[in-house]
């Protein structure tokens, strides 16, 4: 399965064949998410796996037929408390605070979506509305940001540099700056909170650097659907407003706070970028629903949509009833 950029190592396919057979996964209850995490590894801890398999088989299946990978992607990814309703509870952040900070993200972004450049200008039914901000990461994650069982977790699966620096990134970063926060539109919002594409950090020549660059792709809806260029295979799509074209997998977006009026606003954390792209795959790799809710449609099909929601406050899919696990074939974990 080509699963992404980045993920096309040769020796990766073989590193998992020798853990599933090793271990007999294959002749447990199937669980989509301890999958996804399996799939994504770091090569490296994929080795570890391996030794892991042969010595202590039972181990393994232990740690991908865990809970941990759907709590996770749950609280992590998923986790729809806004920073209103937060404040309502907690009394955490003034509305006056949020109000700015997200006023300050689109100032960043120049007021338009990062994706499709659909800003207020581009069309008569788009207003002020059309345009939000859509967190990275839930804004509510440090409450589960002591769990060390969840970084513990993480560490099987990638390396402790990796983790390292998401801990280090979540720990550090308010979730009310703008460095979680990006600016799209109302349906490239819809899509970013179902997991339908994620942005993957570009390499920065300094951490410090005035420029972030990210790749966009449209993520596979469930492990066996092929990923798609430009997400007409699934059922969706965007387009770029400024030229016409299709957004594509591929295409890169850039983040700047080099304009007069966005000195000093956060660019998004590229560590939290990265750990979101991460989450995004798995994910997706587990839905095999293929559903958004009633949104899928451009803004630029004409029709203006009244949500009545706040910024970033959009609508959850429930919770399915019980466990969809299944008994598969062994080849059904390498894909």
């Amino acid at each position: 399965m080509n699963i992404g950029p980045g993920f096309v190592e040769p020796e990766r396919d073989p590193l998992i064949r020798d853990i599933v057979d090793n271990s007999g996964i294959f002749k447990q209850p199937f669980n989509p998410a301890g999958r996804a995490f399996f799939r994504l590894a770091d090569i490296e801890k994929l080795h570890d796996l391996v030794k892991a398999a042969k010595n202590y088989p039972s181990t393994v299946v232990d740690l991908l037929n865990s809970q941990k990978p759907k709590e996770i992607l749950q609280k992590w990814l998923h986790d729809s408390t806004t920073l209103e309703s937060y404040h309502a509870q907690h009394g955490a952040y003034g509305l006056d605070d949020i109000a700015t900070t997200r006023a300050l993200c689109k100032i960043r972004d120049l007021s338009a979506c990062t994706v499709t450049k659909a800003d207020i200008t581009n069309g008569p039914h788009l207003d002020a509305n059309t345009i939000q901000t859509a967190h990275i990461l839930p804004p509510v994650v440090s409450r589960y940001h002591a769990e060390h069982d969840f970084w513990n977790y993480l560490r099987r699966f990638f390396t402790d540099a990796r983790v390292d620096r998401w801990y280090r990134a979540t720990r550090d970063t308010d979730t009310l700056s703008t460095s979680n926060l990006i600016t799209l539109s109302r349906v490239a919002h819809a899509y970013w909170r179902d997991c339908r594409f994620a942005l993957r950090p570009l390499p920065m020549e300094r951490r410090d650097s005035d420029t972030l660059r990210a790749e966009f792709s449209w993520l596979p809806c469930g492990n066996s659907e092929p990923r798609s260029i430009t997400g007409k295979q699934l059922g969706w799509g965007l387009f770029n407003y400024r030229n016409g074209d299709v957004v594509r997998t591929g295409d890169v977006v850039e983040f700047w706070s080099t304009c007069v009026w966005s000195k000093g606003v956060e660019l998004p954390c590229w560590d939290i970028l990265e750990m979101r792209w991460y989450l995004s795959m798995m994910s997706a790799m587990c839905d095999d629903k293929g559903d958004v809710g009633d949104v899928k449609k451009e803004e630029g099909d004409g029709k203006k949509e009244e949500d009545g929601k706040n910024d970033d406050e959009t609508e959850t899919e429930s919770e399915s009833e019980g466990e969809d696990w299944q008994f598969i074939g062994v080849d059904d974990w390498y894909y």
